[in-house]
């Protein structure tokens, strides 16, 4: 781009070659004042192609990534003519401290989600980090490379990367988690003026994330009591398997991370107090503590696998180590959540119950029983920890069959 006194463009530099076997792009300055005189400014390790691709670039009708770095570079460009048009007279040494003070271009996409997933580990969101990490290796996996422009995130990319995922067999529900992590990058770049509201590809007539099915996921009470009584070897994997299950099942449905990282202290009487790990970042205004009966079928859970040293600061399970940090929390009770779910299935194929059993089941198993059972909804969803009894209606598969049918019969039933 030429103005007065100067000239800005971006260059290949064929002078430096890589071992891909391609060369670096660089912003190209040249300028008059005093004299005839260029520098080039490196852009960054991502803006790199062949002789052939930049030609395509510069002169023809690039697609893909090309087109979208191609838009990235005009962009550029654009910046840095800014940039040099504020200084009057133009020269040197004031164009380069101000494109070094100002950005001169924005973030990629993968950029974006690991500044996020550093904010996110530094304020030990543990948890969520690992969800952007799970998130990012995914979106890279589909495009096929680390880097990923903003610009090549289009309704019809979004819509192609639903399909591969769902191709690698992964459920609707965990595509909808990772690109709700996408969305959270955009609209950060958008609010901190990075990005132009323009790009953004989510919402109506664009891309819409999907919710994912409501998978009924509760036993019933009959299937319960196959549970409850199957005979099992007390100390076997499949035994323990199952009195952590119901242990879960019995207060309120507890998160097995929140089971991991229950303490002595967190008993009281008949009672456990506990804050939920889930939200305890994110609702810190409101956070309050979930109380739950500790029946006496719980206690048998905590008398058989329990730590025997029973002072306050004590794990009440040894599940977890003291001075484990967050990171190794989390992953640890992840281990132990899987071991939990293998032994589960292996247990709910042997003695008839749905094979798709699951930890998470407890909890919904909880919620749907106490329903039926003629809970208020607002108990439950208390019970569970929840803000709105919406979210709690999530958890509730429904009434059983003959529930219906008994209420079905007595609509005409007059005396």
């Amino acid at each position: 781009m030429q103005t007065g006194g100067y000239t800005i463009s971006t260059m290949l530099d064929k002078r430096t070659k890589k071992a891909n076997g391609k060369h670096p792009i660089k912003l190209r300055v040249f300028t008059n004042v005093p004299k005839g005189y260029f520098k080039l400014y490196g852009l960054g390790a991502e803006y790199e192609c062949t002789p052939t691709e930049f030609k395509t670039l510069k002169q023809g009708s690039p697609r893909g990534y090309l087109k979208a770095m191609r838009d990235e570079l005009k962009a550029i460009e654009a910046h840095a003519t800014q940039v040099a048009s504020s200084i009057k007279p133009f020269n040197l040494p004031k164009f380069e401290q101000a494109l070094n003070h100002k950005q001169p271009r924005p973030e990629t996409l993968d950029q974006a989600m690991e500044a996020i997933i550093e904010r996110l580990d530094k304020s030990k969101r543990v948890r969520t980090s690992i969800a952007y990490q799970l998130a990012l290796k995914s979106v890279r996996g589909y495009q096929k490379r680390e880097r990923i422009l903003f610009n090549e995130v289009t309704p019809s990319w979004l819509n192609g990367y639903e399909s591969w995922m769902q191709e690698q067999g992964r459920s609707l529900t965990t595509v909808g988690i990772y690109l709700r992590a996408l969305r959270s990058a955009f609209n950060e770049e958008i609010q901190a003026g990075r990005l132009p509201q323009a790009s953004y590809p989510f919402g109506r007539r664009k891309y819409v994330i999907p919710a994912g099915s409501a998978v009924k996921k509760a036993l019933t009470k009959d299937q319960l009591k196959t549970l409850v009584q199957a005979s099992l070897e007390p100390g076997s994997y499949q035994h323990k398997a199952r009195a952590f299950w119901l242990f879960s099942f019995l207060t309120n449905g507890m998160n097995f991370i929140d089971i991991a990282k229950l303490k002595y202290k967190d008993i009281d009487g008949d009672e456990i107090v506990f804050l939920r790990t889930k939200t305890k970042n994110t609702t810190k205004a409101k956070m309050k503590p979930i109380q739950a009966f500790l029946a006496p079928q719980a206690r048998e859970v905590i008398e058989m696998y329990g730590n025997a040293s029973r002072e306050p600061e004590n794990y009440v399970f040894p599940i977890l180590a003291p001075g484990m940090d967050e990171k190794e929390i989390i992953k640890t009770a992840q281990n132990f959540t899987r071991l939990t779910n293998q032994h589960l299935k292996k247990l709910a194929k042997n003695i008839g119950l749905p094979d798709a059993i699951s930890t998470n089941w407890a909890r919904h198993t909880f919620a749907t029983l106490s329903v039926i059972g003629g809970a208020p909804l607002e108990f439950v969803g208390a019970a569970l920890g929840h803000e709105n009894t919406k979210t709690t209606q999530n958890y509730f598969a429904g009434f059983p069959s003959e529930t219906r049918r008994q209420v079905s019969e007595g609509l005409m039933q007059f005396d």
